[in-house]
Protein backbone atom coordinates (compact mmCIF):
# COMPACT_ATOMS: atom_id res chain seq x y z
CA UNK A 1 0.00 0.00 0.00
CA UNK A 2 1.54 3.50 -0.97
CA UNK A 3 1.32 6.05 1.81
CA UNK A 4 -1.46 8.88 0.93
CA UNK A 5 0.09 12.16 -0.48
CA UNK A 6 -1.44 14.03 2.71
CA UNK A 7 0.08 11.82 5.41
CA UNK A 8 3.18 12.01 3.34
CA UNK A 9 3.42 15.82 2.67
CA UNK A 10 1.56 16.97 6.01
CA UNK A 11 3.38 20.13 7.46
CA UNK A 12 4.30 19.28 10.77
CA UNK A 13 5.29 15.92 12.81
CA UNK A 14 2.18 16.65 15.05
CA UNK A 15 -0.10 16.89 11.67
CA UNK A 16 1.29 14.31 9.89
CA UNK A 17 0.60 11.84 13.08
CA UNK A 18 -3.08 13.50 13.35
CA UNK A 19 -3.66 12.57 9.44
CA UNK A 20 -1.71 8.97 10.19
CA UNK A 21 -3.90 8.44 13.12
CA UNK A 22 -7.13 8.56 10.93
CA UNK A 23 -5.66 6.90 7.99
CA UNK A 24 -3.73 3.87 9.51
CA UNK A 25 -4.05 0.40 7.51
CA UNK A 26 -2.62 -2.78 7.57
CA UNK A 27 -3.01 -5.19 4.75
CA UNK A 28 -4.46 -8.91 4.69
CA UNK A 29 -2.43 -12.01 4.73
CA UNK A 30 0.76 -14.09 6.57
CA UNK A 31 2.77 -12.43 8.70
CA UNK A 32 2.60 -9.03 11.29
CA UNK A 33 1.49 -5.72 9.57
CA UNK A 34 1.96 -2.46 11.46
CA UNK A 35 0.99 1.54 10.49
CA UNK A 36 2.25 3.85 12.61
CA UNK A 37 5.36 5.89 13.87
CA UNK A 38 8.25 6.61 16.02
CA UNK A 39 11.52 7.17 17.00
CA UNK A 40 13.47 4.33 15.90
CA UNK A 41 15.91 5.37 18.58
CA UNK A 42 18.21 7.65 20.23
CA UNK A 43 21.57 7.29 22.50
CA UNK A 44 22.79 9.82 24.87
CA UNK A 45 26.07 10.29 26.58
CA UNK A 46 25.41 8.34 29.63
CA UNK A 47 24.85 4.93 27.58
CA UNK A 48 21.00 4.77 28.20
CA UNK A 49 19.21 4.18 24.86
CA UNK A 50 15.76 4.73 24.06
CA UNK A 51 13.14 4.03 21.28
CA UNK A 52 9.61 4.29 20.46
CA UNK A 53 6.95 3.34 18.64
CA UNK A 54 3.51 3.81 18.44
CA UNK A 55 1.18 2.05 16.21
CA UNK A 56 -1.96 3.37 14.96
CA UNK A 57 -2.70 -0.31 13.09
CA UNK A 58 -2.22 -3.66 13.53
CA UNK A 59 -2.46 -7.28 12.18
CA UNK A 60 -2.26 -8.35 16.12
CA UNK A 61 -5.80 -6.59 16.78
CA UNK A 62 -4.84 -3.50 19.31
CA UNK A 63 -3.21 -0.58 18.25
CA UNK A 64 -0.09 0.29 21.11
CA UNK A 65 2.84 2.38 22.11
CA UNK A 66 5.73 0.26 23.35
CA UNK A 67 8.83 2.24 24.83
CA UNK A 68 12.56 0.40 24.07
CA UNK A 69 15.11 0.90 26.85
CA UNK A 70 18.79 0.08 27.13
CA UNK A 71 20.98 1.00 30.39
CA UNK A 72 24.39 1.73 29.97
CA UNK A 73 25.30 -2.09 31.34
CA UNK A 74 23.70 -2.90 27.89
CA UNK A 75 20.61 -4.59 29.64
CA UNK A 76 16.96 -4.27 27.20
CA UNK A 77 14.30 -3.99 28.65
CA UNK A 78 10.72 -3.24 26.54
CA UNK A 79 7.45 -1.37 28.01
CA UNK A 80 4.02 -1.49 26.42
CA UNK A 81 0.56 -0.52 27.02
CA UNK A 82 -0.78 -3.93 25.84
CA UNK A 83 0.08 -7.51 26.92
CA UNK A 84 3.32 -8.63 25.74
CA UNK A 85 2.54 -11.34 23.05
CA UNK A 86 0.79 -8.11 21.11
CA UNK A 87 3.34 -5.64 21.19
CA UNK A 88 7.02 -4.95 20.14
CA UNK A 89 8.07 -8.16 22.71
CA UNK A 90 7.05 -10.18 20.38
CA UNK A 91 10.01 -9.42 18.40
CA UNK A 92 12.79 -8.38 20.77
CA UNK A 93 12.25 -10.85 24.07
CA UNK A 94 15.20 -13.03 23.07
CA UNK A 95 17.48 -10.16 24.07
CA UNK A 96 15.30 -8.48 26.78
CA UNK A 97 15.74 -8.81 30.68
CA UNK A 98 11.77 -7.91 31.13
CA UNK A 99 9.01 -6.66 29.73
CA UNK A 100 6.39 -4.63 31.19
CA UNK A 101 2.50 -3.45 30.80
CA UNK A 102 2.28 -0.11 31.67
CA UNK A 103 0.31 2.70 30.65
CA UNK A 104 3.12 5.04 27.96
CA UNK A 105 1.60 8.81 27.57
CA UNK A 106 1.84 10.67 24.66
CA UNK A 107 1.85 14.65 24.65
CA UNK A 108 2.43 17.06 21.42
CA UNK A 109 2.97 19.56 23.63
CA UNK A 110 4.10 21.63 20.04
CA UNK A 111 3.68 21.13 16.51
CA UNK A 112 7.12 20.15 16.57
CA UNK A 113 7.73 18.84 19.87
CA UNK A 114 7.01 15.73 21.78
CA UNK A 115 6.48 14.47 25.31
CA UNK A 116 6.60 10.63 26.45
CA UNK A 117 6.19 9.84 29.99
CA UNK A 118 6.34 6.18 31.75
CA UNK A 119 5.47 6.95 35.44
CA UNK A 120 5.69 3.13 36.09
CA UNK A 121 9.68 3.41 35.59
CA UNK A 122 9.98 7.27 36.19
CA UNK A 123 10.59 8.38 32.63
CA UNK A 124 10.36 11.32 31.18
CA UNK A 125 11.25 11.94 27.99
CA UNK A 126 11.06 15.44 25.57
CA UNK A 127 12.05 15.64 22.24
CA UNK A 128 11.79 18.31 19.41
CA UNK A 129 11.98 17.46 15.88
CA UNK A 130 13.23 19.58 12.27
CA UNK A 131 12.42 19.14 9.04
CA UNK A 132 15.44 18.41 6.56
CA UNK A 133 15.62 18.60 2.48
CA UNK A 134 16.44 14.79 2.08
CA UNK A 135 13.68 14.15 3.97
CA UNK A 136 11.28 16.54 2.36
CA UNK A 137 12.07 14.59 -1.53
CA UNK A 138 12.04 11.31 0.35
CA UNK A 139 8.36 12.55 1.36
CA UNK A 140 7.06 13.54 -2.49
CA UNK A 141 9.21 10.37 -3.92
CA UNK A 142 7.09 7.89 -1.38
CA UNK A 143 3.88 9.93 -2.16
CA UNK A 144 3.45 10.14 -5.73
CA UNK A 145 6.01 6.80 -6.72
CA UNK A 146 4.17 3.40 -7.72
CA UNK A 147 4.12 1.42 -4.48
CA UNK A 148 6.61 -0.72 -6.04
CA UNK A 149 9.16 1.22 -6.39
CA UNK A 150 8.73 2.45 -2.83
CA UNK A 151 9.12 -0.96 -1.23
CA UNK A 152 12.14 -1.96 -3.81
CA UNK A 153 15.63 -3.00 -2.91
CA UNK A 154 17.25 0.41 -4.79
CA UNK A 155 14.99 2.23 -2.78
CA UNK A 156 15.55 1.30 0.90
CA UNK A 157 19.63 0.79 -0.68
CA UNK A 158 19.41 4.31 -0.91
CA UNK A 159 17.71 5.86 2.50
CA UNK A 160 20.35 2.70 4.49
CA UNK A 161 23.58 3.40 2.67
CA UNK A 162 23.08 6.87 1.17
CA UNK A 163 20.71 8.75 2.98
CA UNK A 164 21.63 7.59 6.77
CA UNK A 165 25.23 8.39 6.62
CA UNK A 166 24.83 12.26 4.69
CA UNK A 167 22.53 12.83 7.80
CA UNK A 168 25.40 11.57 10.29
CA UNK A 169 22.89 8.35 11.26
CA UNK A 170 25.64 6.20 10.61
CA UNK A 171 24.09 2.66 9.22
CA UNK A 172 20.53 1.83 9.33
CA UNK A 173 18.78 -1.92 8.33
CA UNK A 174 15.61 -1.54 6.97
CA UNK A 175 15.17 -5.34 6.39
CA UNK A 176 17.04 -8.27 8.43
CA UNK A 177 16.39 -10.46 11.35
CA UNK A 178 14.94 -9.49 14.50
CA UNK A 179 16.38 -11.34 18.30
CA UNK A 180 13.36 -14.17 18.03
CA UNK A 181 14.15 -14.65 14.45
CA UNK A 182 11.26 -12.69 12.28
CA UNK A 183 12.47 -11.19 9.20
CA UNK A 184 11.02 -7.37 9.10
CA UNK A 185 10.95 -4.72 6.90
CA UNK A 186 10.34 -1.17 7.48
CA UNK A 187 8.91 1.25 4.67
CA UNK A 188 9.51 4.68 5.75
CA UNK A 189 6.86 7.20 4.34
CA UNK A 190 8.05 10.71 6.05
CA UNK A 191 10.76 11.27 8.43
CA UNK A 192 12.03 14.38 10.77
CA UNK A 193 15.39 14.58 12.59
CA UNK A 194 15.34 14.68 16.21
CA UNK A 195 16.62 18.17 16.93
CA UNK A 196 16.93 18.69 20.31
CA UNK A 197 16.10 15.66 23.27
CA UNK A 198 16.20 15.57 27.04
CA UNK A 199 15.50 12.57 29.53
CA UNK A 200 15.10 11.98 33.25
CA UNK A 201 14.96 8.38 35.12
CA UNK A 202 13.58 8.42 37.81
CA UNK A 203 14.72 11.75 38.52
CA UNK A 204 18.34 11.38 36.65
CA UNK A 205 18.79 13.17 33.59
CA UNK A 206 20.62 11.00 31.32
CA UNK A 207 22.80 13.31 29.38
CA UNK A 208 23.00 14.93 25.90
CA UNK A 209 22.04 12.51 22.74
CA UNK A 210 25.49 11.62 21.41
CA UNK A 211 26.50 8.80 19.12
CA UNK A 212 27.55 5.58 20.49
CA UNK A 213 31.28 4.45 20.49
CA UNK A 214 29.97 1.43 18.54
CA UNK A 215 26.93 0.29 16.78
CA UNK A 216 23.70 -0.42 18.77
CA UNK A 217 21.90 -3.50 17.64
CA UNK A 218 19.04 -5.48 17.72
CA UNK A 219 19.10 -8.71 15.60
CA UNK A 220 20.20 -7.39 12.65
CA UNK A 221 18.11 -3.88 13.71
CA UNK A 222 20.92 -1.00 14.17
CA UNK A 223 19.67 2.03 16.08
CA UNK A 224 20.71 5.38 13.90
CA UNK A 225 23.59 7.36 15.04
CA UNK A 226 21.15 10.00 15.09
CA UNK A 227 17.33 10.38 16.20
CA UNK A 228 15.05 10.09 13.48
CA UNK A 229 11.20 9.97 13.81
CA UNK A 230 9.37 8.09 10.98
CA UNK A 231 5.98 7.76 10.43
CA UNK A 232 6.22 3.77 8.57
CA UNK A 233 4.75 1.03 7.94
CA UNK A 234 6.44 -2.53 9.36
CA UNK A 235 5.83 -6.03 8.39
CA UNK A 236 7.33 -9.17 9.91
CA UNK A 237 7.54 -12.91 8.73
CA UNK A 238 7.02 -15.17 11.40
CA UNK A 239 8.95 -18.32 11.53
Amino acid sequence: MRPSPLTALAPTPRAAVEQLRRSAAVPAGPGDHFHGWGVMGLTFASGHVLGLRRWEASSLGTPYASVWHRDPGGRWRVISDVAADLSCARYISALTSESQVLPIALTWEADDALEVRVDGIGLRWRLTFASHPLFVGYAGFAALAPAAAVRSAPARWMLERVGAPLLGAGRIRLAGRMPNGQRYRLLPERMWLVATSEATLHGRALGVPEPPMRPVRLGEFIVPERGILAMARASFDCP
